[in-house]
């Protein structure tokens, strides 16, 4: 298991940054994502990997902030 602060260097400076780099052109409108099931229609999943992508972000900088309170 890593040392705490290893930890939350990892989540701060490896983490954090990707998915705010996924998240980014996301929010911009630069890219769109869509999922097809069989032969049926493209689906637009944007808004559904926005959400999914923000909630990760938002657990990882909670757990960043618990590590930090315990430092």
């Amino acid at each position: 298991m890593a040392e705490p602060d290893e930890y939350l260097r990892d989540i701060e400076e490896r983490r954090l940054p990707e998915l705010r780099a996924q998240l980014a052109p996301l929010e911009s409108g630069e890219m769109r994502l869509g999922e097809r099931r069989g032969h049926g229609p493209w689906s637009d999943i944007t808004q559904r990997e926005m959400d999914r992508l923000r909630r990760a972000i938002a657990d990882y900088e909670a757990l960043a902030a618990l590590f930090q309170e315990r430092r």
